[in-house]
């Protein structure tokens, strides 16, 4: 009975590199970024705990993931209208906390 949980768990963990979407990134291979951060990058803005002002100012310059906000440097988040060096900081605290930091 114990045995059948684990290919249900490795399954699941597994993910077939032709899963990861052809954003253009197919020059670049992030071989020291985990699958868990790979997962993360994909990770709505929506879904993280940003303050409100940060999300819709976010919204506004189209940035809708993760990862679209990793590319960004911190002086492109800098210029956005309604964020400010607090969600700058709000930003990096939660990135940082995923190991993933703002270009310079």
């Amino acid at each position: 009975e114990h045995g059948t949980e684990e290919p249900i768990e490795a399954e699941l963990s597994y993910t077939p590199s032709s899963d990861t979407p052809a954003s253009g990134a197919e020059g670049e291979t992030e071989e020291s970024g985990s699958e868990d951060e790979t997962e993360f990058l994909k990770t709505r803005i929506d879904d993280l705990n940003l303050s409100q002002r940060t999300l819709n100012a976010l919204s506004e310059a189209n940035i809708r993931t993760v990862g679209g906000l990793a590319r960004k440097r911190e002086s492109d988040i800098q210029e956005i209208d309604g964020i400010g060096d607090k969600g700058i900081q709000e930003i990096k605290d939660l990135l940082g906390g995923k190991g993933i930091d703002l270009k310079e």
